[in-house]
């Protein structure tokens, strides 16, 4: 029940007992509820499975920024999205991930590994450093020493693996749930399948769940709610952020998609795509007032396939 001077929710006390933010319960609008408390929506992890993307252990050796070409060692670095901070747009295009590289180099130690024999007392690393000296990996090789000089092959994370400069076989995904959010709650289009960092939760849609109709919903000002209501605020960095932890992605409830038609999967796909052809035209620190009829209408989208009909307005105010 809700009036103009109170709102009254009822839950019964056997509930609450399990309930981990009463917050909830005075935050959210009806909306919230409608949903939650009904089938229209599903845990996350029936739709997807995610998991924190790639932890270097050493981000000033791994992650490597414009003196890449002056370092000799373009041809073994990957594209990354670095910091959700530093993507200020849903689509991340093979010309944003220009800016970041991650040494990866996984296909190219397997491949010393094959060539070479295990000579007594060698250890792998060993094996794969003299391999790369012999076959023109000079410029690699320097950087590896450089870093080794700088200590960089320490620490829990490098030393667990066999080989320090190894990150093995890097995950890459087309949608991007951010850990953290500053100001603005976007999922990224991951659109040059660059590899991300640990800042990122890398998802993996099921087989039944179209990944772009996912996207599209996870960048719902709906889903933007229920990020900011099961979150918490962490301060650092000059100013406050909303943080999300992985299992409390996995608790996110998300209008279930394996029970839209197609029609409705249809308008929110392109919704979603004018949203993002929206962001690309207006190029890089995206406002939302600049984009707002486009987000309305991927909400209207998303509310509809919900049974909510138009309550844009409602969901606008609560984030």
């Amino acid at each position: 029940m809700r009036t103009d001077k109170y709102r009254l929710v009822t839950r019964q006390q056997s509930v609450l007992y399990d309930e981990p933010k009463w917050s909830i319960f005075f935050l959210a609008p009806p909306a919230y509820f409608e949903i939650v408390d009904t089938d229209v929506s599903t845990p996350f992890e029936n739709l997807a499975d995610q998991h924190r993307a790639n932890t270097s252990g050493k981000n000033s050796f791994f992650h490597v920024r414009e003196d890449a070409d002056e370092l000799g060692i373009n041809e073994y670095l990957s594209p990354l999205a670095k910091a959700s901070g530093q993507i200020d747009r849903i689509p991340f295009t093979t010309s944003d991930a220009e800016e970041w590289g991650i040494l990866d180099v996984h296909e190219l130690v397997q491949e010393a590994l094959e060539e070479t024999s295990v000579e007594f007392g060698e250890s792998d690393e060993a094996r794969v450093k003299n391999w790369l000296r012999e076959n023109e990996h000079e410029e690699l090789l320097e950087y590896i020493e450089w870093g080794e000089d700088r200590d960089m092959h320490t620490g829990s994370t490098c030393e667990a693996r066999d080989i320090w400069f190894d990150l093995g076989e890097l995950d890459r995904t087309k949608i991007l749930i951010p850990r953290f959010t500053w100001r603005v709650f976007r999922v990224i289009w991951n659109e040059a399948m660059a590899c991300a960092n640990d800042q990122f939760y890398n998802v993996h849609p099921n087989e039944d769940v179209d990944e772009k109709v996912l996207c599209g919903v996870l960048n719902s000002r709906l889903v933007w709610m229920f990020y900011e209501l099961q979150g918490r605020t962490v301060g650092g960095e000059g100013m406050n952020r909303t943080e999300i932890k992985g299992y409390e992605v996995d608790d996110l409830p998300i209008p279930d998609i394996r029970d839209m038609s197609d029609e409705e999967k249809r308008e929110i796909t392109n919704a979603f795509d004018s949203l993002l052809d929206r962001h690309k035209e207006i190029g890089t620190e995206v406002d939302l007032g600049e984009c707002q009829k486009e987000r309305d209408k991927l909400d209207r989208a998303v509310l509809n396939a919900c049974g909510l009909g138009d309550r844009v307005d409602e969901i606008r105010r609560a984030v």
